[in-house]
């Protein structure tokens, strides 16, 4: 409690401040009233907020400058590391001659980007990158299909883009809609060095094809669709897009219309698979960290709501729509059916992409149906209240994973 004391006698106001330090001199307005003396408590708490008053704004200035260092170094501070992806030609998803290597090149890139690494991609053959990978050589590979096989060798990413996988042949050596399942069987086939195919592919085409060169049953696509121009195969099961890819090149030695895909229409009846639409990923090695693997799928799925995925799963695709799978978001908001109308799906509900809407795809959108915009797609429901129907969806309302 501060005590209030009659002024000394003989000691006017002037007076007793001289004897007072300079910091404590009170201030007196009326010099007949009496004087008020600080407490000690009052004065040590008037050091403490001057103290505070002179500290804050060298703090302010510290932490300011902390900051701006640190977001402007935090590259050098942190960098991204380095790591190997391998791949092969394989156009025109990955292709040697183009920026990031490809729509399947960026997309690895972009990807594994926003998680913190790196890319040093590299071109090498299925086999090697396979062998690279399974020995911690090398960070990924891709694009790769999964199979049982293959899952208890590496760890898989999330699927980033589908791919239709078809039967080749040429027009003018093969009757394609007179041949049975005795034909395809006994007939040459060839399987592409480090393919995965559909589950019933290898007993439906059981003669594999011979590499006349070589005195095996190994060829690169590049050498299986040669064999194929010049009559030594009877068919080849390639991707649609990767095998147009090379009929198309101006170095193959004979005209793309000479050759066909068997149509599904003409077997199904027949109980045979004759094209099947995968999905693609990246491998890593089986001892690669859960953690790293969730961290690369977390960055995939905010990759893929994005304004540049469309496009580059197009092309990467082939260039043209290619089927994927996803799972419906934010189930409670509406979507636009084909009708005009509109659906409230159950959130999670499986889809199928039909088509995407990014600028600068090829996609052809059946008739009676609506054209995607930028940043939509065209989907159909898969079971639920909403199965079978056709809808345009933005692609921020579709999620992609491991359970699409």
């Amino acid at each position: 409690m501060a005590l209030t004391y009659p002024r000394p006698i003989g000691m006017n106001a002037i007076e007793l401040t001289s004897i007072l330090p300079r910091q404590y001199i009170p201030i007196v307005s009326d010099t007949s009233a009496p004087l008020r003396i600080p407490t000690l408590a009052e004065l040590r708490e008037k050091d403490r907020a001057k103290r505070i008053a002179i500290i804050l704004p060298i703090v302010a200035l510290l932490v300011i400058g902390l900051v701006v260092i640190t977001r402007v170094n935090m590259e050098a501070l942190f960098p991204a590391r380095r790591v190997i992806a391998l791949t092969e030609q394989w156009g025109p998803t990955t292709l040697t001659n183009a920026d990031n290597g490809g729509p399947a090149g960026e997309l690895v890139k972009s990807t594994l980007g926003a998680a913190g690494y790196e890319v040093d991609l590299k071109f090498t053959n299925w086999e090697i990158a396979y062998s690279r990978v399974a020995n911690n050589e090398a960070f990924t590979a891709f694009p790769i299909v999964k199979s049982a096989e293959r899952d208890e060798k590496y760890r898989f990413s999330d699927p980033f883009f589908s791919v239709e996988y078809v039967v080749f042949y040429r027009r003018d050596h093969v009757d394609a809609q007179r041949l049975t399942a005795e034909d395809l069987k006994s007939m040459s086939t060839v399987f592409l060095s480090g393919y995965d195919y559909w589950p019933s592919a290898a007993s439906t085409f059981a003669t594999k094809a011979q590499n006349i060169r070589l005195g095996n049953t190994d060829f690169t696509a590049n050498e299986a669709f040669v064999a194929l121009a010049n009559g030594e195969v009877d068919f080849v099961i390639e991707g649609r897009a990767q095998g147009e890819f090379i009929l198309n090149s101006s170095t193959f030695p004979a005209s793309a219309h000479e050759f066909a895909t068997l149509e599904p229409k003409y077997f199904e009846p027949l109980g045979i698979t004759v094209a099947n639409t995968t999905p693609l990923h990246m491998i890593f090695p089986k001892s690669t960290n859960s953690d790293v693997i969730d961290k690369i799928n977390a960055a995939l799925r905010d990759f893929r709501r994005g304004d540049k995925y469309p496009l580059l799963a197009a092309q990467a695709s082939g260039g043209d729509c290619g089927l994927d799978s996803a799972r419906i978001i934010d189930g409670a908001a509406p979507i636009r059916t084909g009708a005009g109308a509109v659906v409230t799906p159950v959130d999670g509900t499986a889809v199928t992409v039909l088509a995407w809407g990014a600028p600068g795809t090829r996609c052809t959108v059946p008739k009676g149906l609506p054209t995607p915009g930028d940043g939509e797609a065209l989907i159909k429901f898969g079971p639920g209240p909403t199965e079978g129907t056709v809808a345009v969806a933005p692609i921020t309302r579709l999620t992609f994973g491991a359970d699409s």
